[in-house]
C-alpha cells in the first residue's frame, strides 16, 4: 500500500534532477544502496559540493525524496524505470517527488491548473502558497519555497523560459505512464479511476493518451494491461518492483 510522506523537502531544496542523474552515473548498479550512494556523495564527491557540510545536505535531500534503497519495491520500479530513457527522467523524478514531499502534492493543484503560456513568477506562486497554508510561512520563506516550487516544476519540464517563465506542457513517455499507474496501482485504485487519479494528472495529458501509453507499455511487457471498450484492467508482475 502506497504511503504518502508528510515530510517537506522543498522548503530547503528542489527535486534535484540534474543531482539524481550524476549520481546515478556515479553508481550504476540497480542493485546499489545508501552505502554506495554515500560512498560516492560523501567521499568521492560525485557532486562537486564545495564543503562536506553540503555534501552530507546533499546526501540528506535525495535519500528523503529519493529513498536510494533498493529494498523498497518503488524505488526499484523508479530506478529500473530511470534506465531505459533519459526523455522520462524529469518528470519520473517529480512522481516520485510527489510521494515523498507534501509541498509537491500541494503544489500541483497550483501548477497544473495553469494553462499553457500562463506566466509563473516567485511573487504568484508564493501568494498561492499562503492562500493554501495560511500562517504557516512568512513571507520571506514563502518566496523561499515558491523559488524552490517553481525551479523544481521548471526541472520537471512545466515551465518554459529564463527571465519569463511560463506554463508549457509536458509530454510524458511511456515510463511515467508506468510509474503512474503502478502508484496508482498501490493506492487501492482500479480501472478507469486509475487514468484519473491525482498520480495520473501529473502526466498532463488527456486519459485517452494515456491509455494509448498504456497499451504500449504493455507490449513492452512493463505491466499487463487489458483494455475491452470501458472495462480497464491493469497490473503488474510480482517482479516488476
Amino acid at each position: 500500500m502506497l504511503v504518502l510522506s508528510d515530510k517537506m523537502t522543498l522548503n530547503a531544496m528542489t527535486i534535484m534532477v540534474e543531482e539524481l542523474g550524476t549520481l546515478f552515473e556515479s553508481v550504476s548498479s540497480l542493485s546499489a544502496g545508501i552505502e554506495d550512494f554515500s560512498r560516492a556523495i560523501l567521499d568521492d564527491n560525485c557532486l562537486a559540493r564545495a564543503t562536506f557540510s553540503a555534501r552530507k545536505k546533499a546526501m540528506m535531500y535525495l535519500k528523503r525524496l529519493y529513498l536510494l534503497d533498493p529494498s523498497q519495491p518503488l524505488y526499484r520500479l523508479f530506478r529500473r524505470l530511470w534506465t531505459t530513457r533519459p526523455d522520462a527522467r524529469p518528470l519520473l523524478a517529480l512522481q516520485f517527488a510527489w510521494v515523498n514531499d507534501s509541498l509537491v502534492r500541494d503544489s500541483a493543484e497550483y501548477f497544473l491548473s495553469l494553462h499553457p503560456g500562463d506566466s509563473i513568477t516567485p511573487e504568484a506562486t508564493a501568494e498561492w502558497l499562503r492562500l493554501k497554508r495560511g500562517d504557516r510561512h512568512s513571507e520571506k520563506c514563502a518566496r523561499s519555497i515558491s523559488r524552490n516550487l517553481n525551479s523544481s516544476w521548471y526541472q520537471a519540464g512545466f515551465i518554459d523560459g529564463i527571465a519569463t517563465r511560463t506554463r508549457k506542457t509536458v509530454v510524458p513517455q511511456v515510463e511515467n505512464v508506468v510509474f503512474a499507474l503502478y502508484l496508482g496501482v498501490e493506492s487501492g485504485l482500479s480501472g478507469h479511476s486509475l487514468f484519473t487519479s491525482p498520480m495520473a494528472a501529473l502526466l498532463d495529458s488527456s486519459e485517452s493518451s494515456l491509455v494509448a501509453l498504456a497499451e504500449i507499455a504493455a507490449r513492452q511487457g512493463l505491466l499487463r494491461f487489458k483494455h475491452i471498450g470501458d472495462v480497464m484492467e491493469v497490473s503488474f508482475d510480482g517482479g516488476m518492483a
